[in-house]
C-alpha cells in the first residue's frame, strides 16, 4: 500500500494534484499496453 501511504502523506494541494496526474498518466499507459496486447492476442488466435 505504498501508493496510498504516499498519497496520504502529501499535505500540499498542488503536490497532491500533481501526484494524482502522474498516477493517471501511468494508468493510461498501462491501459494502452493492455489493449495492445489484447488486440495482438486476438490476431494470434485467429491465425490458429
Amino acid at each position: 500500500m505504498k501508493l496510498i501511504n504516499d498519497i496520504e502523506s502529501i499535505k500540499d494541494k498542488d503536490a497532491l494534484v500533481e501526484k494524482l496526474i502522474e498516477i493517471e498518466i501511468e494508468l493510461d499507459h498501462i491501459n494502452w499496453h493492455y489493449k495492445s496486447l489484447k488486440k495482438d492476442l486476438k490476431r494470434l488466435f485467429k491465425l490458429n
